[in-house]
């Protein structure tokens, strides 16, 4: 049986309709099971609410880096529920009492995302003022139309060590914000930044941060000016860059999941199923990681260490890095490493950030490629 999703057998008998994966060279048809979808699709959604539910009450406890996670989340509800009114809630993927309650969800994502963001501003001010206008609204509104499987043949040998750093990730979101900002026909990427777009052998949050960076690029109009960059480099598309991130992201997600998920890799996991997820990656969707994400939880919704833990250093959607691509003239900045912001009851602003986008990815997967009518 192949490792992927919930047994891949897509409604058998119900539906009898199948759902194309595409990517790199393994093209193929893979199905999953009807009963073992819905009984995940509504834990998965239970997981949410409970998150978001605690979220709304303690979002003046988080961080900038939280907020990005909504928004993120957030996203992946909007687009979701787009298509299911499509169908006009009759022959649709999601029942209308479904529907209702993802809007609830999505609602109060919206709700602490805008919260959060003034706090953020108020709070983080240089933070803010530097990748602030990330927490727009719809920036993280992305969709795919077809799933994919990642192209094992793009896996290459990564450096164990962080590669680059925070300074560094937010010269770069910066830059690509004011001049989409000023104009988005012309927006400008620096030539260092798209060094460390498109190094190779990162891995860890350096490698998701890759990916961050050019899911950002491509939302705010930037993605002319990333596509002649690809093409510079002898690349296609920017989609064959994300095809080869995405492919050593789940690599790496691997090694983590045959470790048994060590608790110290819990945060760049959940990293790692959010970004790639939110492109439409089947290989991140797989029912043992699933139901490790939703055993981390803790009981009050939220996601973090145990209480007795000090704040730990992370690199999540804000990665922290070290050292510079070859050949790259952007200075390494040297200055102290964010720290992830502990909230009540040992709970944590990234860790319940990622886990926020990551539960978003599983909700919208399954319910757009299942196609069932009665979840």
């Amino acid at each position: 049986m192949l490792p992927y999703l919930f047994k891949f057998f897509l409604v058998a008998s119900f539906l009898q309709s199948k759902v194309q994966l595409i990517g790199g060279t393994e093209n193929a048809k893979i199905d999953f099971d009807f009963w073992e979808v819905n009984k995940y699709f509504v834990k998965v959604i239970g997981a949410l609410d409970k998150l978001t539910w605690y979220l709304q009450g303690h979002y003046h406890e988080g961080n900038l880096d939280l907020f990005i996670g909504t928004r993120i989340a957030e996203g992946q509800l909007i687009t979701l529920l787009e298509r299911a009114k499509e169908k006009d809630g009759s022959s649709g993927i999601i029942s209308k009492p479904m529907i209702h309650r993802l809007e609830l969800i999505r609602d109060r994502l919206t709700f602490v995302s805008e919260r959060g963001a003034e706090f953020a501003r108020v709070n983080e001010p240089q933070y803010f003022k530097k990748i602030g206008g990330i927490l727009g609204p719809h920036i993280w509104d992305i969709d795919y139309a077809a799933i994919k499987l990642v192209n094992k043949s793009l896996i290459t040998p990564s450096h164990a060590e962080e590669m680059f750093n925070e300074a560094q990730s937010d010269e770069c979101v910066h830059h690509m914000l004011v001049s989409a900002w000023r104009d988005p026909k012309q927006c400008h990427v620096p030539e260092e930044c798209w060094k460390i777009v498109h190094a190779p052998s990162f891995s860890g949050y350096s490698l998701t941060h890759q990916l961050f960076l050019l899911e950002i690029g491509a939302k705010i109009g930037c993605q002319n000016e990333l596509q002649r960059l690809e093409a510079k480099q002898g690349g296609h598309t920017i989609g064959d860059e994300a095809d080869r991130i995405c492919a050593n992201v789940y690599s790496q997600a691997m090694t983590i999941a045959h470790a048994g998920f060590p608790k110290g890799k819990h945060d760049i996991f959940m990293e790692q199923v959010a970004l790639c997820g939110i492109l439409g990656y089947a290989n991140v969707f797989q029912s043992e990681w699933l139901d490790a994400i939703l055993s981390w939880q803790q009981p009050n919704g939220c996601y973090g260490y145990p209480i007795d833990k000090k704040a730990t250093t992370i690199g999540p959607l804000s990665a922290r890095r070290t050292t510079v691509p070859a050949g790259s003239s952007m200075p390494v900045l040297s200055r102290a490493k964010r720290q992830d912001r502990p909230m009540e009851d040992g709970c944590s602003s990234h860790r319940t950030a990622v886990a926020a986008a990551a539960l978003a990815a599983y909700v919208k997967f399954l319910a757009l490629f299942t196609e069932a009518n009665v979840l």
